[in-house]
């Protein structure tokens, strides 16, 4: 998937050869592929976490972006492990970030906690072997989202304000 993003972001800014995409790391290839389609880009890194790229701004946030600055860039580290827990398979993993993160924001989460919620099922998915068996459930997702790190550049503009921040996930997608 990030070969594929990466191909298209390369694309996207003009480049025409496979090394070229090849060599785009795959968060470059998202704050490309934000900033050149005006949409928010979501992607899982492995062990390093994931990323949203969103080149737009909620309706009526007050702060605004500096011109051509490009996208805010949102990141979530890997959830941790718990005591005992240890990797067996990442079959499953990215399903498992997908629709814990769909489901937080269609539960009207907070971005934020959209990403905490997707990063701790991905970590908890590569806990058992199998793309369902470590799926986890709403219960244990509540008990351990808040692990995760999330750190935001919001660049030249400046971070918009709190309500902003913990406004419904959904509001950083919709039009201007």
């Amino acid at each position: 998937a990030a070969a594929a993003a990466a191909a298209i972001a390369a694309g996207a800014k003009g480049s025409n050869t496979a090394e070229d995409s090849e060599q785009m790391d795959p968060l470059a290839a998202c704050i490309n592929i934000a900033t050149e389609f005006d949409v928010a880009v979501l992607v899982t890194l492995g062990s390093d976490g994931a990323a949203v790229c969103l080149p737009r701004r909620p309706a009526g946030c007050d702060v605004k972006r500096a011109p051509g600055s490009g996208c805010d860039v949102m990141e979530v580290s890997a959830a941790p492990l718990m005591d005992g827990e240890k990797v067996l398979d990442t079959v499953g993993a990215g399903d498992a970030f997908v629709g814990a993160f769909c489901a937080a924001l269609a539960s009207g989460c907070p971005l934020h906690v959209c990403l905490q919620r997707a990063s701790t099922a991905g970590t908890i998915a590569c806990t058992a072997v199998g793309a369902q068996a470590g799926v986890p459930g709403p219960a244990t997702l509540d008990e351990r989202a808040d692990l995760p790190e999330v750190t935001a550049n919001w660049g030249p503009g400046g971070a918009p304000g709190k309500e902003f921040l913990e406004a419904p996930g959904l509001c950083w997608g919709r039009a201007k």
